[in-house]
């Protein structure tokens, strides 16, 4: 039976955190499949904690906001995050936030046989922003990133390059020809309103993170 652990990080978002929590524990109904999610809380408001509890996810707190006024710090706990996770000894991976999930459909479809392949051991997930009504997104905003990628115990991430899975098992993947990308989007609902659009700029132009990503939110 294959354990996917899930690093999952969450805030202050209820409505979405909600979802996302709802469809990791229906990938646990998944035959063969155990789901061990472990929640990274950063300044977690009590609605956030009482939902993580409700679905009886286990927490541990970041030591350090993530996004703060002149900083931006994702990758510093990241690898806190995977040591707490590798006590649950987890075959794969998957990097989750509170404002994503996949398409129903087609990760129903595709999840089992994507981890039973042996000739993969990473995953590259394409996200799509969802903005403004639920069948439409933001076209100007591309995220291609490995976010479901095999473990090996005692890999760790270097913080000094924005990825989602340790260097070394990324770029062996990569070398060795051993990546592929899911057919299944993810749905980002992170900017589905205006308010939360210009929220999430905001956020990030105060620690002078700007690009072209963010830029496309407004």
């Amino acid at each position: 039976m294959p354990r996917l652990g899930v690093l999952l990080r969450a805030h202050r978002r209820v409505k979405t955190l909600r979802i996302v929590l709802s469809e990791l524990q229906r990938y646990g109904t998944f035959p063969g499949l155990d789901v061990r999610p472990l929640a990274m809380v950063d300044r977690a408001t009590p609605e956030v904690r009482s939902l993580l509890a409700e679905f009886k996810v286990p927490i541990i707190e970041s030591p350090f906001p993530l996004l703060e006024p002149g900083k931006e710090r994702f990758l510093e706990p990241l690898n806190i995050h995977l040591r707490e996770l590798e006590k649950c000894d987890p075959d794969w991976v998957l990097v989750n936030d509170d404002d994503w999930i996949f398409e129903k459909r087609g990760i129903e479809k595709e999840l089992l046989a994507a981890l039973a392949d042996r000739d993969v051991d990473a995953y590259f997930v394409r996200s799509l922003f969802i903005q403004d009504a639920p069948n439409t997104y933001n076209s100007r905003r591309h995220h291609l990133s490995i976010l479901l990628w095999r473990h090996l115990k005692g890999f760790r991430y270097s913080g000094k390059r924005m990825l989602f899975v340790p260097d070394s098992l990324h770029d062996a993947a990569i070398i060795s020809c051993r990546t592929r990308i899911l057919k299944t989007p993810a749905l980002d609902y992170g900017g589905f309103t205006e308010a939360e659009r210009i929220s999430v700029y905001t956020a990030y132009e105060r620690a002078g993170k700007i690009d072209d990503f963010t830029k496309a939110l407004i």
